[in-house]
């Protein structure tokens, strides 16, 4: 059996389907997609495929194409699912990649007979998901390798030498690095802290987020709130929200900042040691931080040895449907023809 439920509406459906999960991270928490709605212009729907007493489960956000400002006028509804921010997968009471490949199939064919043209995933780069995904027919792209820290063992000597000095070089100056009440004061510094640093490096709109979306994901037991600080607590330096997952003994660097007006004092290279340290003394084995390009890369790269490699998915459902939105946008913004994003009508941040 495979039916579509509205999250907001079935949250205690959804949080019984988790609570017997095995497989299962730290993104499908129902408190997390709760929170991920906040950031999110759509609705967050679960797709959902039964058979006996086996589940699979996958949250995913539903946007419709025709609220794109070229596509008003259509007169049939269409849409289009993506990951909610950051990582995605199946949720499942049982690790078997029959029952997944079982769902992706009716998931495709669910999808052909509801007008969803196109579907894009982010897998959680600690599962193998996208194997049965590919095997399904969704384009499965090695999208890079990211980042994470081993908290088990001595995290400097994973450091590069000049990172490491910076690092033995901000203990010494007493730097602090604390975790804080994740009261609405601490959250709307994080916030501004955050927008500013976005508003400087001109990031994309995907990377902004609302007060709203900060105040609810604090709100979840599972989110830690740091601020790296002077020896007198009076300047804030840098700061990081961290998502930790208990089951797989795992955090994840959800989101941080620079304050740029602070000067640079190394303060990420001693937020990233002592968020690390942190995580040791809590039980915890590793630390993920991510991937990205350029000089964040770069940064990330210099800070641990350790990667893991991460893939995306995408999947055309109703091709002539695609081929025709795509073909009308490109005409109105032919700059947008060669971008390489995906859907390629939404190109322009729609």
């Amino acid at each position: 059996m495979f039916k579509e439920l509205l999250l907001r509406e079935n949250i205690d459906i959804y949080t019984e389907y988790y609570k017997n999960a095995v497989v299962k991270t730290i993104y499908h928490d129902p408190y997390f997609l709760l929170a991920e709605e906040r950031a999110e212009m759509y609705d967050i729907y679960l797709y959902i495929y039964e058979e006996q007493d086996a589940f699979a489960v996958f949250p995913s956000v539903k946007r419709r194409v025709n609220d794109i400002d070229i596509f008003a006028k259509e007169t049939v509804d269409y849409y289009d699912l993506i990951t909610p921010h950051e990582y995605s997968g199946i949720l499942s009471n049982i690790n078997d990649f029959g029952l997944f490949r079982r769902f992706y199939k009716s998931l495709k064919e669910f999808c052909m007979c509801n007008n969803i043209i196109f579907q894009f995933v982010r897998f959680n780069p600690y599962s193998e998901e996208y194997k049965a995904a590919k095997e399904e027919g969704i384009n499965v792209v090695f999208s890079d390798s990211q980042n994470w820290i081993d908290c088990t063992d001595d995290v400097l000597l994973h450091f590069q030498k000049r990172k490491a000095r910076y690092v033995r070089s901000a203990i010494k100056s007493g730097m602090q690095c604390k975790e804080v009440e994740k009261n609405e004061q601490n959250v709307r510094t994080f916030f501004g802290y955050y927008t500013k640093a976005m508003d400087r490096l001109q990031a994309r709109r995907f990377l902004y987020f609302n007060y709203e979306y900060f105040l609810k994901l604090c709100q979840c037991e599972f989110t830690k709130l740091f601020f790296v600080s002077d020896d007198k607590m009076e300047t804030c330096f840098s700061g990081i929200i961290i998502l930790c997952d208990r089951y797989h003994k795992r955090m994840y660097h959800h989101l941080s900042f620079r304050n740029a007006e602070a000067g640079n004092v190394h303060s990420m290279e001693f937020m990233l040691w002592a968020t690390s340290e942190w995580a040791k003394e809590h039980g915890y084995e590793c630390m993920h931080l991510g991937g990205g390009s350029g000089q964040l890369h770069q940064f990330k790269d210099e800070c641990t040895d350790k990667r893991v490699d991460y893939f995306c998915g995408n999947v055309v459902y109703l091709p002539s449907a695609y081929q025709r939105f795509s073909d009308v946008f490109c005409e109105k913004y032919p700059e947008e023809k060669d971008s390489g994003y995906l859907p390629i009508y939404r190109s322009n941040g729609d």
